[in-house]
This record gives C-alpha cells, structure tokens and sequence, in this order.
C-alpha cells in the first residue's frame, strides 16, 4: 500500500507542479498597463498603488500632484507632495506623455482632440475638462496618438 500511495503522490505533485508553470507563465505576460505601479511622494505615508491603465492625467497643483485615476467607472483625485517630473519618471513614457507643463495624460484614456484657433485641446474618457496642448507638445503628442492607436 505505501509504493502505491507514494507513486499517487508523486504524480499529484508533478500535475500541481505543471498547472503552477503554466498560471507563471501566463501572468508574467502581462503588459506593462496591468502592473501594480506605487506612486511615492515626498512623505513616507504619501503613496498609492495603482495600474497605469487606471490612471486617466496628473495635473499640477501648487506642490502637489492631482493624480486622477479610475476607481471602477468613478474618476477619482489623488494629491501627492511631489513635482510632476518626478511622477513623469516613474511612469513608462510608451504610454504617458506630458502635454503641457501643468498636465501628464495617458494615451491610452484619449477620446478624441480638437483644433481651435489654432490650439489643440484634448478629451479624455470619463473627463468633462478638455486638457490644453502646449504649441512645444503639439508634434510629439500627435506622433505618439497614431503609434498607440
């Protein structure tokens, strides 16, 4: 009884072994969009986690950073002590481009642009304020809209 129970755990473990590489392999696919990413301020206590694809633009407050993120279908605001540089560097730049001196957008949460007098002015889902263009940001922001889209 015992050779058989030791070969019936044997093949238990190799089948649970075989399932666990398979889940690791799938999970280590994920894209950069579907990674938890800890924001950190200038406080210890100052952090979030969030995925990027969750966060919608970072706007400039004073010395603080409005982090604005979807919460489900809410869009919620986040301040964090910090400058806006410091958040565009632990961004990955692919998807996040910095539109103005006073906003961080997400390509990936762009609805649509306009052109008006002369000044493009961005849409962003679940976003009622259009989120102005510098003339300096207009080239790189309409190059990288057509690689993401």
């Amino acid at each position: 009884i015992f050779p058989f129970a030791g070969t019936l755990f044997y093949f238990r473990y190799k089948n649970l072994e075989r399932e666990y590489d398979q889940v690791m392999s799938v999970s280590n696919q994920q894209s950069s969009m579907d990674k938890m990413l800890m924001l950190k301020g200038d406080y210890k206590k100052d952090e979030i986690g969030l995925k990027p694809k969750d966060i919608v633009y970072r706007l400039t407050e004073d010395n603080y950073v409005g982090l604005n993120y979807l919460d489900g279908e809410i869009l919620r605001t986040y301040l964090i002590r910090s400058t806006l540089s410091k958040m565009e560097q632990s961004l990955n730049s692919e998807y996040f481009i910095r539109c103005h001196r006073s906003f961080l957008i997400n390509l990936k949460q762009v609805e649509s642009y306009q052109k008006k007098q002369g000044r493009i002015s961005i849409k962003l889902h679940r976003c009622d304020d259009l989120i102005p263009v510098s003339r300096s940001a207009e080239k790189a922001l309409l190059d990288k809209l057509g690689e993401v889209k």
